[in-house]
């Protein structure tokens, strides 16, 4: 294929001087990606002085991912992750992250998952027991909650996840908000400077960093192997070199996990619900469903896969809300995307909430039809769907989230029937991912 340079690769119009196009970014984020395509399949625009190049065709993206993945690391976003958290499995780069996603995948190979979901239907049991018929629930504070207390108890010994709990609870909507903010600054500048903000964020971070190694620290000392998830990453080597991960590490890997495996199942709990409540044929076939399944009693593992409805209303979730706004890759070695030749460090910006949403791969994109999974469904292009990435990055802990995801629901639809708070309106919050805002619900015993 004969290559041009990436000059010729079309600009989005608008851009301010030294600005760019972060004033549009910042007034509506999610119309600003998704607009991106009109540009072309490929089209500059800036974040302050910095040029990035909108990867908007599924194809494209596929390419930046799978084929010539090892062309790309990880780009500015995950910078400002990685300056938080460590280099931890979902921001290190080239021969370190093989050796890291070596050592972290047998933690979530399904026979441990299984194991895990023990833990995962007592935290939802919990919760959902923990409820009073006709009284107001903060779904999305209850929702976040619960899967980080998922994450934290099969992380950490028992004595420890509490604490651990507490304070990351404590301090995550701080953390959360100050990388999203940090990730569209026009200037670093600005997040060295001493605001309130700033502060906050510090705080938070510096805390959530203490509670973790503290619990790190702990079980190094105890010298005790437990069913934990920390514990299998102490005792990880390296196969190759035999080699184990310090401390750091496995702290920079805790942070990921709790960071990727609490938000968008989370997120995605409130979403579904927020669609049960405009549709009700749809609440029938999922209460339905439970209750043929479950038939009163607990879910278990083996419960998933007979779900079939559930996981098509979260496939759809995923597709119509999906948390992951905006993603940045940037090139390691020259390369060629879309017959354009790109060189070294050219930083490129996917949006998966943008793809999902695209009307060439989807009929109706704005539309929330779980039966489009279903049999009778159109089949969706080859790329267009891409929930938990793919290739080299593709989120190791997918089979993890999905439990989670079918456990709460399934939990929850057993025993209540959830209905949002007169004049609620559910807003989508571009933060360092695409939130929900908070859902007053009131639930009614079934």
């Amino acid at each position: 294929m004969a290559t041009s340079n990436s000059t010729a690769i079309p600009a989005v119009p608008g851009a301010l001087p030294g600005l760019g196009h972060v004033p549009r970014m910042l007034r509506n984020p999610l119309a600003f990606v998704t607009s991106l395509r009109d540009t072309g399949d490929l089209a500059w625009f800036r974040l302050g002085p910095q040029r990035l190049l909108a990867v908007s065709e599924p194809d494209l993206v596929h390419q930046m991912l799978v084929t010539d993945g090892r062309h790309y690391d990880q780009g500015k976003y995950f910078d400002k992750i990685r300056d938080t958290f460590g280099n931890g499995l979902p921001v290190s780069n080239g021969a370190f992250h093989t050796r890291q996603r070596r050592l972290v995948q047998p933690a979530f190979h399904r026979e441990r998952i299984a194991e895990y979901f023990e833990v995962m239907s007592a935290c939802a049991a919990t919760m959902a027991g923990a409820w009073r018929p006709g009284e107001a629930v903060p779904l999305k504070e209850e929702a976040l909650s619960l899967m980080l207390g998922m994450v934290a108890r099969t992380l950490f010994a028992a004595e420890v996840s509490e604490t651990v709990n507490a304070e990351v609870r404590r301090s995550w909507t701080t953390v959360v908000k100050g990388i999203a903010w940090r990730t569209m600054s026009p200037t670093p500048l600005l997040e060295k400077l001493p605001t309130p903000g700033n502060r906050r964020y510090e705080q938070a971070t510096s805390r959530m960093r203490a509670a973790v190694t503290g619990a790190v620290l702990r079980q190094r000392a105890t010298g005790r192997s437990d069913s934990s998830l920390l514990s299998m990453l102490l005792e990880a080597r390296d196969a190759e070199t035999g080699e184990a991960m310090s401390d750091e590490q496995i702290v920079a890997e805790i942070f990921l996990i709790l960071f990727a495996g609490t938000e968008t199942a989370a997120f995605m709990t409130v979403w579904l619900f927020h669609e049960l409540s405009r549709r009700p044929d749809l609440a029938t076939r999922l209460y339905d469903e439970v209750d043929s399944v479950l038939s009163g009693r607990a879910v278990t593992f083996d419960d998933l896969p007979k779900l079939t409805f559930t996981r098509r209303m979260l496939t759809e979730c995923l597709r119509l809300r999906h948390p992951g706004w905006m993603f940045m890759r940037r090139t390691n070695a020259p390369t060629e995307l879309g017959g354009h030749e790109l060189p070294v460090g050219t930083e490129t910006m996917f949006s998966i909430y943008a793809l999902h949403r695209d009307p060439r791969s989807f009929r109706d994109p704005l539309v929330f039809d779980p039966d489009r999974w279903g049999p009778e469904g159109e089949p969706v292009p080859e790329n267009a769907y891409i929930p938990f990435l793919a290739g080299k990055r593709q989120c190791i802990g997918d089979g993890f989230a999905w439990a989670q995801m079918v456990t709460t629901i399934a939990t929850i639809a057993s025993r209540w029937k959830v209905t949002p708070a007169p004049g609620t309106e559910v807003k989508e919050l571009p933060q360092a991912l695409m939130a929900p805002s908070e859902m007053p619900v009131f639930v009614t015993a079934r």
